[in-house]
């Protein structure tokens, strides 16, 4: 969403967000622009203002790689949890965002599961969601490094 409504102790008003590089977001004061209904229409003037001049924020195709994503799948990642002193266990865990934006997490055990089951599951929970589909094999062998690295499992060709 490009206009999100800030409301604050200190602050009452609108951010028009089109991108996070300089220039791309402005602020908009419901007592500077005449109150709420015509801060919402100059909004929107500068949403098409930003639009023109940076271009339209579009969603990524698979998905976004940031920094500390070391999987190699996008919204995919193993990781071990422990719950209350239980043994702990390697999951895989997944992210996404709805179709209002909001961002949500799952995770599937990967001992329950199995490792095609778990990533399966993942993989068909992201597509439901909207995220363009990926085909099992390319997503295994995207993350299956990353696999063999949290787990700790070595691979028969890297002991020889």
């Amino acid at each position: 969403m490009a206009i999100q409504e800030i409301i604050s102790e200190r602050l009452r008003g609108l951010q028009v967000r089109v991108g996070q590089g300089p220039g791309q977001t402005k602020y908009l004061a419901f007592i500077k622009h005449g109150g709420y209904v015509k801060t919402w229409k100059r909004a929107k003037q500068i949403e098409r203002e930003l639009e023109a001049r940076f271009g339209k924020r579009t969603r990524h195709l698979v998905g976004r790689m940031t920094k500390k994503n070391r999987s190699g799948l996008p919204g995919l990642r193993f990781e071990w949890r422990q719950y209350s002193g239980q043994i702990p266990y390697l999951y895989l865990v997944g992210s996404y965002s709805d179709a209002n934006g909001e961002c949500h997490t799952f995770c599937r055990s990967v001992e329950k599961h199995g490792f095609d089951g778990a990533l399966n599951d993942g993989l068909s929970i992201r597509k439901k969601h909207g995220t363009p589909p990926i085909s099992f094999d390319d997503a295994k062998a995207a993350i299956w490094q990353h696999y063999l690295d949290v787990s700790g499992i070595h691979s028969k060709e890297g002991q020889k």
